[in-house]
């Protein structure tokens, strides 16, 4: 019995630093979920805005299960927390200093698959930075989708540091980008068979095109794609995180 009580507390911690809610700016939609395959989970997911207006929009997996991932996405958890509130918004800087953090670990390695952006909702452009992560899925309003992304190594991975591929990206209205770990494509279905890129692609802009077009788009993706996910899976063995943003289709007469 004190065996799970100590196990209540821990998933209650764990949850407290998931987003209880995420930023609306005026004219995007914003939403996430995460779901944890055992007691407690080691993927990250995490929306800050920051001093400048801009918005953190973070996604990442760390390697193993466990109470250990689940220490160790408190500690990116807290670095994240520290970075956003220090005004020095950069994203190389944020993932030097999570590497870091890994890499200072004693005992076996660990490390942290994520991709990262800068989100500016008043120029519509993102600075992603990507590290060994599934690259998101950018769906346009006509249906066609292409992912963003570039090979990288995860940060704790490498006994040097190494700079991570980064872009930028220009949301067009209507556009949407959904962020996923790989549970969500690893998973398998009722035949053994994993949901793989091309079915997730394919419930992703079915998922956008029944969407609809106001503040709750993203919430209305998240919540169609984790149905579809129910629907073909039993179960999982791995965690499944989600992270949506939704730039909503210009409204006829507004510039």
């Amino acid at each position: 019995m004190a065996e799970l009580k100590d196990l209540d507390v821990a998933r209650a911690v764990q949850g407290s630093l998931l987003p209880a809610s995420y930023p609306a700016p005026d004219g995007y939609a914003i939403h996430g979920s995460c779901l944890f395959a055992g007691d407690l989970g080691g993927d990250c997911l995490d929306c800050p805005p920051l001093p400048d207006g801009r918005i953190l929009l973070l996604i990442g997996d760390v390697s193993g299960h466990g109470a250990a991932s689940a220490l160790l996405m408190a500690f990116i958890k807290a670095t994240v927390t520290l970075w956003s509130r220090s005004g020095e918004s950069d994203l190389p800087l944020l993932a030097n200093r999570i590497d870091a953090l890994l890499r200072s670990f004693p005992g076996p390695r660990r490390f942290l698959a994520f991709f990262g952006c800068l989100f500016d909702p008043a120029t519509h452009t993102i600075e992603w930075l990507s590290g060994g992560h599934p690259y998101p899925l950018l769906v346009s309003p006509a249906g066609s989708a292409r992912f963003v992304g570039a090979p990288g190594y995860p940060l704790g991975i490498r006994r040097r540091p190494q700079a991570s591929p980064a872009g930028t990206l220009e949301l067009e209205p209507g556009n949407t980008l959904f962020f996923y770990t790989d549970g969500f494509v690893e998973a398998l279905d009722r035949t053994g068979a994993p949901v793989g890129y091309d079915r997730m692609t394919e419930m992703t802009c079915t998922a956008c095109a029944a969407a609809s077009a106001d503040g709750e788009r993203a919430r209305n993706i998240v919540d169609s794609l984790l149905e579809h996910r129910a629907a073909i899976t039993v179960e999982w063995s791995d965690d499944v995180t989600m992270l949506v943003l939704a730039r909503l289709p210009r409204k006829e007469g507004v510039p």
